[in-house]
């Protein structure tokens, strides 16, 4: 057997290892996703009092309404699971025993990320569902944004781990990094396409938050599926996401390499 395959097969059977323990807590999934239906329900109705009749900023009342149903999907695909996993891996000094495995533990994170948002979004999908259809937006379906939809999302849930990653690895140096967590989430909810879509956004504002990493975790993905980019716009978009994740996965590699070689605890 190959070494991709044989690595191919390992992650699989890690990622099954992983869901088996995610289900005995699947009642803490259920209610963590839960929480990712009830902020876009709200926005939703702002912006749908906003727009009344007619559009708001070229979104009709439809295109918002649509604009946060695909939201619950961006932001549940994108929330940071395995940022959660590394202050007591490293500052309780549990990190140890993963050091003694042939995988590494960024890895472990990574099928453990997957393992939970699949879980959770077995047991929620439905939910997502029934409110399409109990609130049937007028919204045109076009498969060509679909298609695209799918690398968008997965790019997205991409950069998402990665920078939880290299905020989790910050506790080789420092006691706590919720503050830079909740910094990075305070931004994104403003600039990122969480509070109103980027072309809601104020001109020099807009131009910024399209420069930025926020935006690729959450609003890019879902302006590709409502159809509300031209060509160049989407050709911009997936370019500056792959450059975000590169720039990322190079701090994360720095972030890993120089922590291990200060990390110091026995283990637990």
């Amino acid at each position: 057997m190959s070494l991709a395959a044989r690595t191919f097969s390992g992650a699989i059977s890690l990622t099954k290892a992983n869901i088996a323990q995610a289900l005995h807590y699947r009642l803490v999934l259920v209610i963590y996703a839960l929480r990712q239906i009830v902020n876009p329900l709200l926005y939703m109705a702002v912006w749908w009092a906003v727009a009344g009749d007619g559009e708001v900023g070229g979104f009709q009342r439809g295109d918002v309404v649509m604009y946060y149903i695909v939201f619950m999907i961006v932001s549940h695909a994108t929330w940071a699971v395995g940022y959660h996993q590394w202050w007591p891996l490293i500052r309780l000094g549990r990190l140890s025993p993963h050091l003694m495995r042939p995988i590494n533990p960024i890895w472990v994170s990574a099928s453990g990320d997957l393992a939970s948002k699949l879980t959770a979004a077995a047991m929620v999908s439905p939910i997502w569902l029934a409110m399409y259809f109990i609130i049937r937006p007028e919204f045109p379906f076009d498969w060509g944004n679909a298609v695209l939809f799918v690398p968008a999302l997965l790019l997205a849930a991409a950069l998402a781990f990665i920078v939880g990653t290299c905020m989790g690895l910050a506790s080789f140096w420092v006691a706590n990094t919720w503050p830079f967590y909740s910094i990075w989430h305070n931004i994104a909810f403003s600039i990122g396409g969480q509070v109103a879509p980027i072309a809601l956004l104020p001109g020099e504002i807009q131009t910024i938050a399209i420069g930025l990493p926020f935006r690729y975790t959450i609003g890019f993905p879902i302006e590709v599926f409502i159809g509300h980019l031209q060509r160049d716009e989407l050709i911009l978009g997936f370019a500056l996401q792959a450059v975000w994740i590169a720039v990322g996965l190079t701090l994360m590699t720095l972030l890993w390499r120089s922590g291990i070689k200060r990390y110091q605890a026995v283990g637990v």
